[in-house]
């Protein structure tokens, strides 16, 4: 006996959703051609013979009852010769009869063709969601039995909806967004399209022009649904670009790396739905990529981009139509997750992206991720104090030791206001982009005034010490010989520094691109004895030291330092403070 194969020449091999009739004897009145093909001469005998013999019991039962209610099975459906199928299989009053008698309707499916289905209608809307993304215009749906409409535009991939809500809800809006002057026309649109929708019209199209300042002509056109009549479906359109339009569903919101919405785009869409004050519960979650930094400096920047993509095609994946993804740049990627309810349901959407980022790489580069999240509305209403929410918890993950996410909770996390974790007093509250920002015009200003305008300004150095978190500042040149600056809560006298740029197995410690960093200065005790004598005579914990080279002698070194304390650096951090210290001592090297 074959299961699931059928080898007659011509046959589609095919069972989807086939109909058939059957009398009360459970015969067949009529049926699918290709259930006549599958059976063959054995097509006379009544169902219940040519399934399993206890699934043939149920079906005798059900149509013995006075109500047939709806009978489902997972069987084996036989011709009694050669092959069999696995189906599933309903069975349910029709309206149909013969010669005045009832007959009840099967619907038979091959369940390994119902998983092909499945796959190939995930691709199909995959498919016209991109269509639909492509095409810049507006959708809408009807439903006619409860009076409600939603509209939305498709932006990634993804519906993102403009109102949602009773007809009545959508005059309201309209009228609050428009002045007394052309109410009147509007209220005129408003009639003739709800009046189109309400009589559930087999289909219409109508025009209309823009008010104020809004010079477009817009087209309206829509229809029922064929299989669900309950339903009108239709697009808004326009003749002229729209200017006015939200700049998150426009072309210039994606990033052009990965697709997803830009900073500016997913922060505008997020401020929106925030606003809307509607108490549904939403996540901000704010992911980082580990290690970042050290990927691309091993292998190669052309791999980072395919990293970056990578992940952000996990996330779109697994996210799906439940929330929207952006990207803030570098190895930094922001969701607001609307559709997911629960804590629960969360923390399985969470495990499952780390679980999924581990095995989509090779095995040896290990990506894993850092993740922070915040809850509207239970931890605020705001945009930006969600986000400094979600901000620190990711900051909490890095410190924890990174591949993990923490979801923000005021009783085991402390207020931000007050929280006494001190390698935490400013990192958290400072954004990644306000890092940026600040290093990129201290960059800029030292190549316009000259290394001093950061060296000898004492405001400035108090500025990145606060940014990072850091608690001194300390840069030698001139090979240790010059004290240029030295900012901070220091208790001793500065070391000599000469020792530093003659101590070869020093210097061996930094990397190729000049950095040295460590977050617990006790691994330098079996590394260097002299050099962590000199730390713990200063009370440094932990370090970010960049040291710069004149004509291939170590020249400058610039020490980013914390007290009494391990610290945690960031790969945004190591970034930042490697690129400033490169900058200034490479300036100072060349200006003396």
């Amino acid at each position: 006996m074959k299961i699931n194969i059928v080898e007659r020449e011509g046959y589609s091999n095919r069972i989807v959703d086939w109909k058939i009739y059957v009398r009360k004897d459970l015969t067949v009145a009529k049926a699918s051609e290709y259930y006549y093909e599958f059976i063959e001469e054995n097509s006379f005998r009544p169902v219940s013979e040519l399934v399993q013999p206890e699934d043939g019991e149920l079906l005798k039962e059900a149509v013995a009852a006075d109500t047939l209610a709806p009978l489902e099975l997972v069987t084996v459906l036989s011709n009694l010769k050669d092959s069999t199928r696995n189906v599933y299989l309903r069975m349910e009053q029709s309206e149909q009869t013969e010669d005045g008698n009832p007959l009840y309707q099967i619907t038979l499916s091959d369940l390994h063709d119902l998983e092909n289905r499945t796959v190939q209608l995930e691709q199909s809307i995959l498919k016209y969601r991109h269509f639909m993304t492509l095409e810049d215009v507006y959708y809408f749906e009807y439903l006619i039995d409860s009076d409600h409409i939603t509209v939305y535009k498709y932006v990634n991939e993804r519906s993102m909806n403009q109102f949602e809500g009773s007809l009545n809800d959508l005059i309201r809006m309209v009228e609050n967004a428009h002045t007394d002057s052309d109410i009147a026309r509007m209220e005129e649109h408003l009639r003739t399209f709800c009046a189109h929708l309400r009589n559930g019209e087999d289909s219409f199209e109508m025009k209309f022009n823009g008010q104020d300042e809004d010079e477009r002509r817009w087209t309206v056109r829509a229809s029922r649904i064929p299989k669900n009549r309950n339903m009108l479906a239709g697009i808004i359109d326009s003749d002229k670009n729209r200017q006015q339009e939200a700049y998150y569903l426009t072309p210039a919101a994606r990033d052009a790396g990965t697709g997803l919405l830009n900073k500016r785009a997913w922060t505008e869409y997020t401020v929106e739905q925030l606003n809307r004050k509607d108490g549904r519960v939403r996540w901000l979650v704010i992911i980082d990529v580990d290690e970042f930094k050290h990927i691309n400096d091993t292998y190669g920047h052309i791999f980072g981009d395919q990293v970056i993509r990578g992940v952000a095609e996990i996330m779109q994946e697994l996210v799906g139509q439940r929330g929207v993804i952006g990207r803030f740049g570098g190895d930094e990627y922001v969701i607001l997750l609307e559709k997911v309810e629960t804590r629960e349901q969360l923390k399985i959407l969470l495990k499952t992206i780390a679980k999924e980022l581990r095995l989509a790489f090779d095995p040896k580069i290990h990506v894993t991720a850092s993740i922070g999240v915040s809850e509207y509305p239970v931890d605020g209403t705001e945009y930006e104090y969600l986000m400094r929410k979600a901000d620190k918890a990711l900051y909490l993950a890095k410190e924890k030791g990174k591949n993990r996410h923490i979801i923000y909770e005021e009783r085991l996390h402390g207020k931000l206001e007050t929280d006494d974790m001190q390698n935490m007093a400013m990192a958290y509250a400072v954004s990644k982009e306000k890092k940026r920002e600040a290093i990129t015009e201290m960059i800029v200003e030292l190549c316009v005034s000259g290394v001093n305008a950061i060296v000898k300004n004492e405001e400035r150095l108090q500025q990145i010490r606060s940014l990072f978190d850091l608690d001194g500042i300390t840069i030698f040149s001139d090979r240790g010989s010059n004290l240029v600056c030295r900012n901070g809560n220091y208790v001793v006298e500065a070391p000599d520094g000469r020792p530093g740029f003659e101590d070869e197995g020093y210097l061996a410690l930094f990397g190729d691109d000049g950095i040295f960093v460590e977050s617990n200065m006790i691994k330098l005790r079996s590394q260097n004895p002299a050099a962590y004598a000199v730390t713990q005579e200063q009370e440094v914990g932990a370090a970010l030291q960049c040291l710069s080279r004149k004509e291939g002698i170590p020249y400058t070194m610039v020490n980013f330092e914390v007290f009494n304390r391990n610290r945690k650096w960031s790969d945004e951090d190591i970034t930042l403070l490697t690129l400033l210290g490169h900058c200034i001592g490479n300036l100072l090297n060349y200006s003396e």
